[in-house]
C-alpha cells in the first residue's frame, strides 16, 4: 500500500493551527491597558500563505497521481471535496469498469508554475497554475476549500480557454473576495450559472444572451445540436449535488467567478427507435431506450468585468449517471 509512503505528502495538505508562543503569564496589572487610538489596527490575513499553498498544490498533484496510479478512491476523498469530488469518483468508477486491457495507461503529471489568489478573511482561496508546459489549453484556474481538521481539499479545477484578468491584490499581496450579488457588472456572480446553462438550454435567448459572444459560449452553441438530424437533445439546468460560487475582485472592478453546474441531456431519436447509449452512458445502464437521459455535473469560470461583456474562460463538467 502507498498510504505510509504518501504520508508527508498529504500531511501538506493539513494546514496546523499555530500556536502563540510560551511563556509566563504577566500579572493584568502589570500593564496599562491600550487606548481604542493606541491600539495597533488589525492586519488582514489569508488563510493561508503563498508558500504554504505551494505546498498544498504539490502534494495534491502527487496524492492524485498516486490515487489514480493505485485506483485508490479513499485517497481522493482525502485531498479533493464538493463536485470535482464528485466527477473523479465517477471517472475512476467508469475507469475500473473496463476491462484492465482497455483502460488507457496513467500519466503522471503535476501542476507547475502556480500564480496564489489568497482572499482576507475566507476560508479558501485559488490558484491558476499548468498542468504541464505553459502552452495554449494547459492554463488551469483551481480552488481549495478548507476541509475539516484544517486541511485543505480542491473543490474546483478548470481549464482556462481565455487569458485570466488581472486579479486585484492588496499591499499585502491579499486577493479580495466578491459577495455573490455584487453588482459591479452586468452580471451577478450568484446568475452566471443560470446563464451558463441558459447557452446550453435555448441557445441564449435569456440570461445566457450576454455570454454567447465569447469563443466558449460560440463553442458552446455549437456543441448543443446534434450532428445528426434524426438526433433532438434537450438540455435542461439541474441543482447542483454541491452548488457553490466563489468570486475575486479584478483590477478593472469587475469579477472572476468559480460556480459549480449541472444538467441533464435528453437524447431522442425522431426515428422512435431506440438509442444504444455510449461507453459512459453504458455503465449505467447498457440498455438500448429512446430517450435516452444522462446528467452531468462540474465547474466554470465566468469574467464579469466593470464596462465590458461577461464572457465564460473556461468549463469542465464529466458524466455522472444515466437513464
Amino acid at each position: 500500500m502507498h498510504t505510509t509512503k504518501l504520508l508527508s505528502t498529504t500531511a501538506a495538505l493539513v494546514l496546523l493551527t499555530a500556536c502563540s508562543a510560551g511563556g509566563e503569564e504577566t500579572p493584568a496589572d502589570s500593564a496599562p491597558q491600550a487606548t481604542t487610538e493606541e491600539q495597533t489596527p488589525e492586519v488582514p490575513q489569508g488563510a493561508i500563505t503563498e508558500g504554504q499553498a505551494l505546498e498544498v498544490i504539490a502534494a495534491y498533484s502527487e496524492a492524485n497521481n498516486a490515487a489514480y496510479r493505485d485506483s485508490d478512491a479513499s485517497l481522493l476523498e482525502e485531498i479533493e471535496g464538493g463536485s470535482l469530488l464528485q466527477r473523479s469518483l465517477a471517472e475512476l468508477e467508469q475507469r475500473l469498469a473496463r476491462p484492465e486491457a482497455d483502460r488507457e495507461p496513467i500519466e503522471e503529471w503535476e501542476y507547475t508554475d502556480p500564480e496564489i489568489y489568497v482572499p482576507s478573511g475566507e476560508t479558501w482561496w485559488m490558484a491558476q497554475a499548468s498542468a504541464g508546459p505553459r502552452e495554449e489549453g494547459s492554463q488551469r484556474l483551481l480552488t481549495f476549500e478548507q476541509g475539516e481538521k484544517d486541511s485543505w481539499l480542491l473543490v474546483s479545477v478548470v481549464p482556462l480557454s481565455v487569458e485570466l484578468p488581472a486579479i486585484a491584490l492588496d499591499e499585502d499581496g491579499l486577493a479580495e473576495a466578491a459577495p455573490a450579488d455584487d453588482p459591479a457588472g452586468k452580471l451577478l456572480p450568484q446568475d452566471a450559472v443560470q446563464a451558463y446553462e441558459d447557452l446550453w438550454e435555448t441557445g441564449g435567448t435569456g440570461p445566457g444572451e450576454p455570454l454567447a459572444t465569447g469563443p466558449t459560449g460560440q463553442d458552446i452553441l455549437e456543441r448543443r445540436t446534434p450532428e445528426d438530424p434524426l438526433m433532438f437533445s434537450r438540455i435542461n439546468a439541474t441543482t447542483p449535488d454541491h452548488e457553490h460560487t466563489w468570486a475575486l475582485r479584478t483590477e478593472d472592478g469587475g469579477t472572476v467567478v468559480v460556480a459549480t453546474t449541472a444538467h441533464s441531456e435528453t437524447l431522442t431519436a425522431v426515428t422512435g427507435e431506440p438509442l444504444y447509449p455510449g461507453e459512459l452512458a453504458a455503465h449505467y445502464d447498457p440498455t438500448p431506450r429512446n430517450p435516452l437521459i444522462t446528467h452531468h455535473t462540474g465547474e466554470i469560470v465566468v469574467s464579469i468585468p466593470a464596462a465590458a461583456d461577461p464572457q465564460i474562460l473556461g468549463d469542465r463538467w464529466k458524466l455522472v449517471g444515466a437513464e
